[in-house]
C-alpha cells in the first residue's frame, strides 16, 4: 500500500505526524510512504516490493530516487545492510516498511523532525536510525522507485538547515 503526504495532509505536526498517521493506519504487509512531486517507477516498486517479500528477517528495505542534482546513489550493483553510518541520505519516499514492526516496538516519526517541524529535515533518518537500535534490520536495494524534481529539500544548506542537521547527528549518535 502508498500512502501519499497529500491524502494524510491536514494532520498537522509536519511530515514526521503524517508519517505516523499512515503507520497507524496502515493494515496491509508493507507500507511504501511518497512525495507528491515523484514520477513513480512501477518495474522499481515492485523490484523493492520482491525483495522485502524475499526477506522476512527485514522490517524495511530502500530504494533511491532518479533526477536529484548531486552525488547521490547510483542503480545497479548488489544491496547493502543499513547502519546510522550510511543511512543519513535516505528519504522517505525510498523507503518500504513493514509497518506492524514498526508498531509493535513503538517506533514512530519524532515529530520534531522532517518539513513543517523545528528541525525540517532528516525525520527519515531518525526513525531508520531509532529501528536499528531497536533491533530491526534494514537493507538498500540500489534499484530507482521513481524521479525526483533536481532539486530537493535535502538540498539545502542554509543556517537553518545546517543547525537541523546538527539536531539530527545528536539525535541519532547522542
Amino acid at each position: 500500500v502508498t500512502l501519499s503526504y497529500d491524502v494524510l495532509d491536514g494532520q498537522g505536526g509536519g511530515v514526521a505526524a503524517t508519517g505516523n498517521a499512515a503507520l497507524d493506519r496502515a493494515r496491509t504487509e508493507r507500507l511504501l510512504l511518497w512525495d507528491d512531486d515523484l514520477d513513480p517507477d512501477p518495474a522499481g516498486i515492485a523490484r523493492l516490493r520482491a525483495f522485502l517479500v524475499a526477506r522476512p528477517d527485514l522490517a524495511f528495505a530502500t530504494g533511491l530516487r532518479r533526477g536529484l542534482a548531486g552525488r547521490r546513489p547510483r542503480e545497479g550493483g548488489r544491496d547493502r545492510a543499513l547502519t546510522r553510518l550510511n543511512s543519513a541520505r535516505v528519504a522517505t519516499p525510498e523507503m518500504m516498511m513493514r509497518p506492524a514492526r514498526f508498531r509493535a516496538l513503538g517506533l514512530r516519526f519524532d515529530p520534531r523532525f522532517g518539513l513543517g517541524a523545528e528541525h525540517p529535515l532528516g525525520d527519515e533518518y531518525v526513525l531508520i536510525a531509532d529501528a536499528l537500535r531497536a533491533g530491526l534490520r534494514g537493507r538498500r536495494l540500489p534499484v530507482a522507485l521513481g524521479t525526483h524534481p533536481p532539486h530537493s529539500s535535502g538540498d539545502d544548506w542554509g543556517a537553518r538547515a545546517c543547525a537541523a542537521r546538527a539536531a539530527v547527528l545528536a539525535r541519532v549518535f547522542g
